[in-house]
């Protein structure tokens, strides 16, 4: 073999290497170099006669074409590269990968709230099956959907967020899945009479290159902001089914925890182990807290007082606080008689630290008494009404 044959060989394998051509191309070209060279091989050996010239223009035809294969074939994939519609390399043999999939998804509802037109554009596939009730679309088309969104429904702001835990994926074939998962959305729009709080269970079709090729949207419920609590309220207890968490010493009321004028839903289970759900509403959804069943509060200040009573010989109280829909433990109280007599003064722990009645008076007070009168809810309370009456 020539020093020509290898130099061309060598180039052939760093070409293949670098996934400019493929396995086919890389098989033919090394099969022409080395039929050329055995054809050589072949000549010099038998006798000392020049190769036949019919012969020689055959394997020059050969050689030319290849050359010319390959050329057409790296020039194709450069042009598909450039246009985004291929991917360089090997098949991904990773797909589907969960957290990939999942990201995307996000992406898009994200993109979607800031009107980033050029990320929403990047997520689509050129063609598009399907969007919303539209079939067979290209991507401009569809980015053109996004970009009137706002002055056709007269929207000044969208928020969404993602219900992770709902999130649903499943394999249509090799190179497809589907996605199924839950968004809170909700729109600021200058006409206040029409809907603008949704819960929406969205649909997606997302192939091997990470491109969504179809999304579409089942509305699971809507209302017309939060002057609507009450449907609110009413759609995520029927989604999250917690009825049946309730039984028949337990039930719902509303309060009012912080400083707005829309009342927190709280169901108490009944069950001391199980306590109460504290349900908020925040940017048109609803956010879930959790508390004792029976606690005591100070209305509009977010200060609460829980606990289960005597178990063990002890009695542990949190005070805690509610803000933006969450409670936080400030202090852990314990009051602790072991085997005494309850008439017995027993020991007190503030966060398992020994201290004093004294002490545990004063947090008592700084921290939640001297903030106004306490109020008792859930099953300390008076107020609670069966699980039946919240639709009505």
């Amino acid at each position: 073999m020539t020093d020509d044959q290898i130099n061309r060989l060598l180039e052939l394998q760093k070409r293949f290497d670098a996934g400019e051509i493929s396995k086919d191309m890389f098989d033919l070209g090394v099969a022409a170099i080395r039929g050329a060279d055995k054809s050589n091989a072949n000549s010099s050996q038998a006798d000392t006669k020049p190769v036949p010239h019919k012969k020689r223009n055959i394997i020059i035809a050969v050689i030319s074409a290849v050359v010319i294969l390959l050329s057409l074939g790296l020039f194709l994939l450069l042009h598909n590269k450039d246009k985004g519609e291929v991917q360089m390399g090997p098949m991904n043999v990773n797909f589907p990968d969960d957290y990939t999939v999942s990201n995307v998804v996000e992406r898009y509802c994200t993109a979607i709230c800031e009107n980033d037109f050029t990320t929403l554009a990047s997520l689509y596939a050129p063609k598009v099956e399907r969007y919303q009730d539209a079939y067979d679309k290209d991507r401009d088309y569809v980015i053109g959907c996004h970009q009137r969104y706002d002055n056709t429904f007269k929207v000044h702001g969208k928020h969404s967020s993602i219900r992770r835990e709902s999130f649903k994926m499943e394999p249509i074939s090799n190179d497809r899945v589907s996605v199924v998962v839950i968004e809170d959305y909700s729109i600021d729009r200058e006409d206040k009479s029409k809907y603008s709080v949704f819960v929406l269970e969205k649909h997606f079709v997302i192939d091997s290159a990470y491109h969504i090729v179809g999304v579409y949207d089942n509305q699971i419920s809507k209302s017309k902001g939060t002057s609507d609590y009450q449907s609110i309220y009413q759609a995520y207890v029927k989604e999250h089914e917690m009825d049946d968490m309730v039984d028949e010493f337990g039930g719902w009321e509303y309060i009012y925890l912080d400083g707005d004028d829309i009342p927190e839903l709280v169901i108490s289970t009944g069950y001391p182990a199980t306590g109460a759900y504290v349900l908020s509403i925040a940017n048109g959804r609803v956010v879930e807290s959790f508390t004792s069943s029976g606690f005591s509060y100070i209305p509009r200040k977010g200060k609460i007082l829980s606990g289960r009573g005597v178990h063990m010989g002890q009695n542990i109280m949190y005070l805690e606080y509610f803000e933006n829909g969450k409670i936080t433990t400030l202090y852990t109280i314990t009051e602790y008689y072991g085997e005494r007599d309850f008439r017995e003064e027993p020991d007190w722990f503030i966060d398992e630290k020994q201290t004093n009645r004294t002490t545990v008076d004063k947090y008592m007070n700084d921290f939640f008494f001297k903030f106004g009168n306490p109020v008792k809810a859930g099953s300390d309370g008076k107020n609670l009404r069966p699980m039946k009456e919240l639709w009505q």
